[in-house]
């Protein structure tokens, strides 16, 4: 997913920051801030057709 032109990898620096910014990026998913980014790599659906003939055995 490109989170910026050109730009699909997040740089975390040193190991040790690593939970730090997996943090962040969860705060980001519940704040709804990937939303489009992540909509975007969805395929749309398509919508679903209910059978409203009522079948007899």
């Amino acid at each position: 997913m490109e989170l910026e032109k050109g730009k699909t990898a997040i740089a975390v620096g040193p190991k040790d920051k690593l939970l730090d910014v997996i943090g962040t990026i969860i705060k980001a998913v519940e704040k709804g801030e990937l939303d489009t980014h992540i909509l975007a790599l969805s395929p749309p659906k398509a919508p679903k057709v209910r059978n409203r003939t009522k079948k007899t055995v």
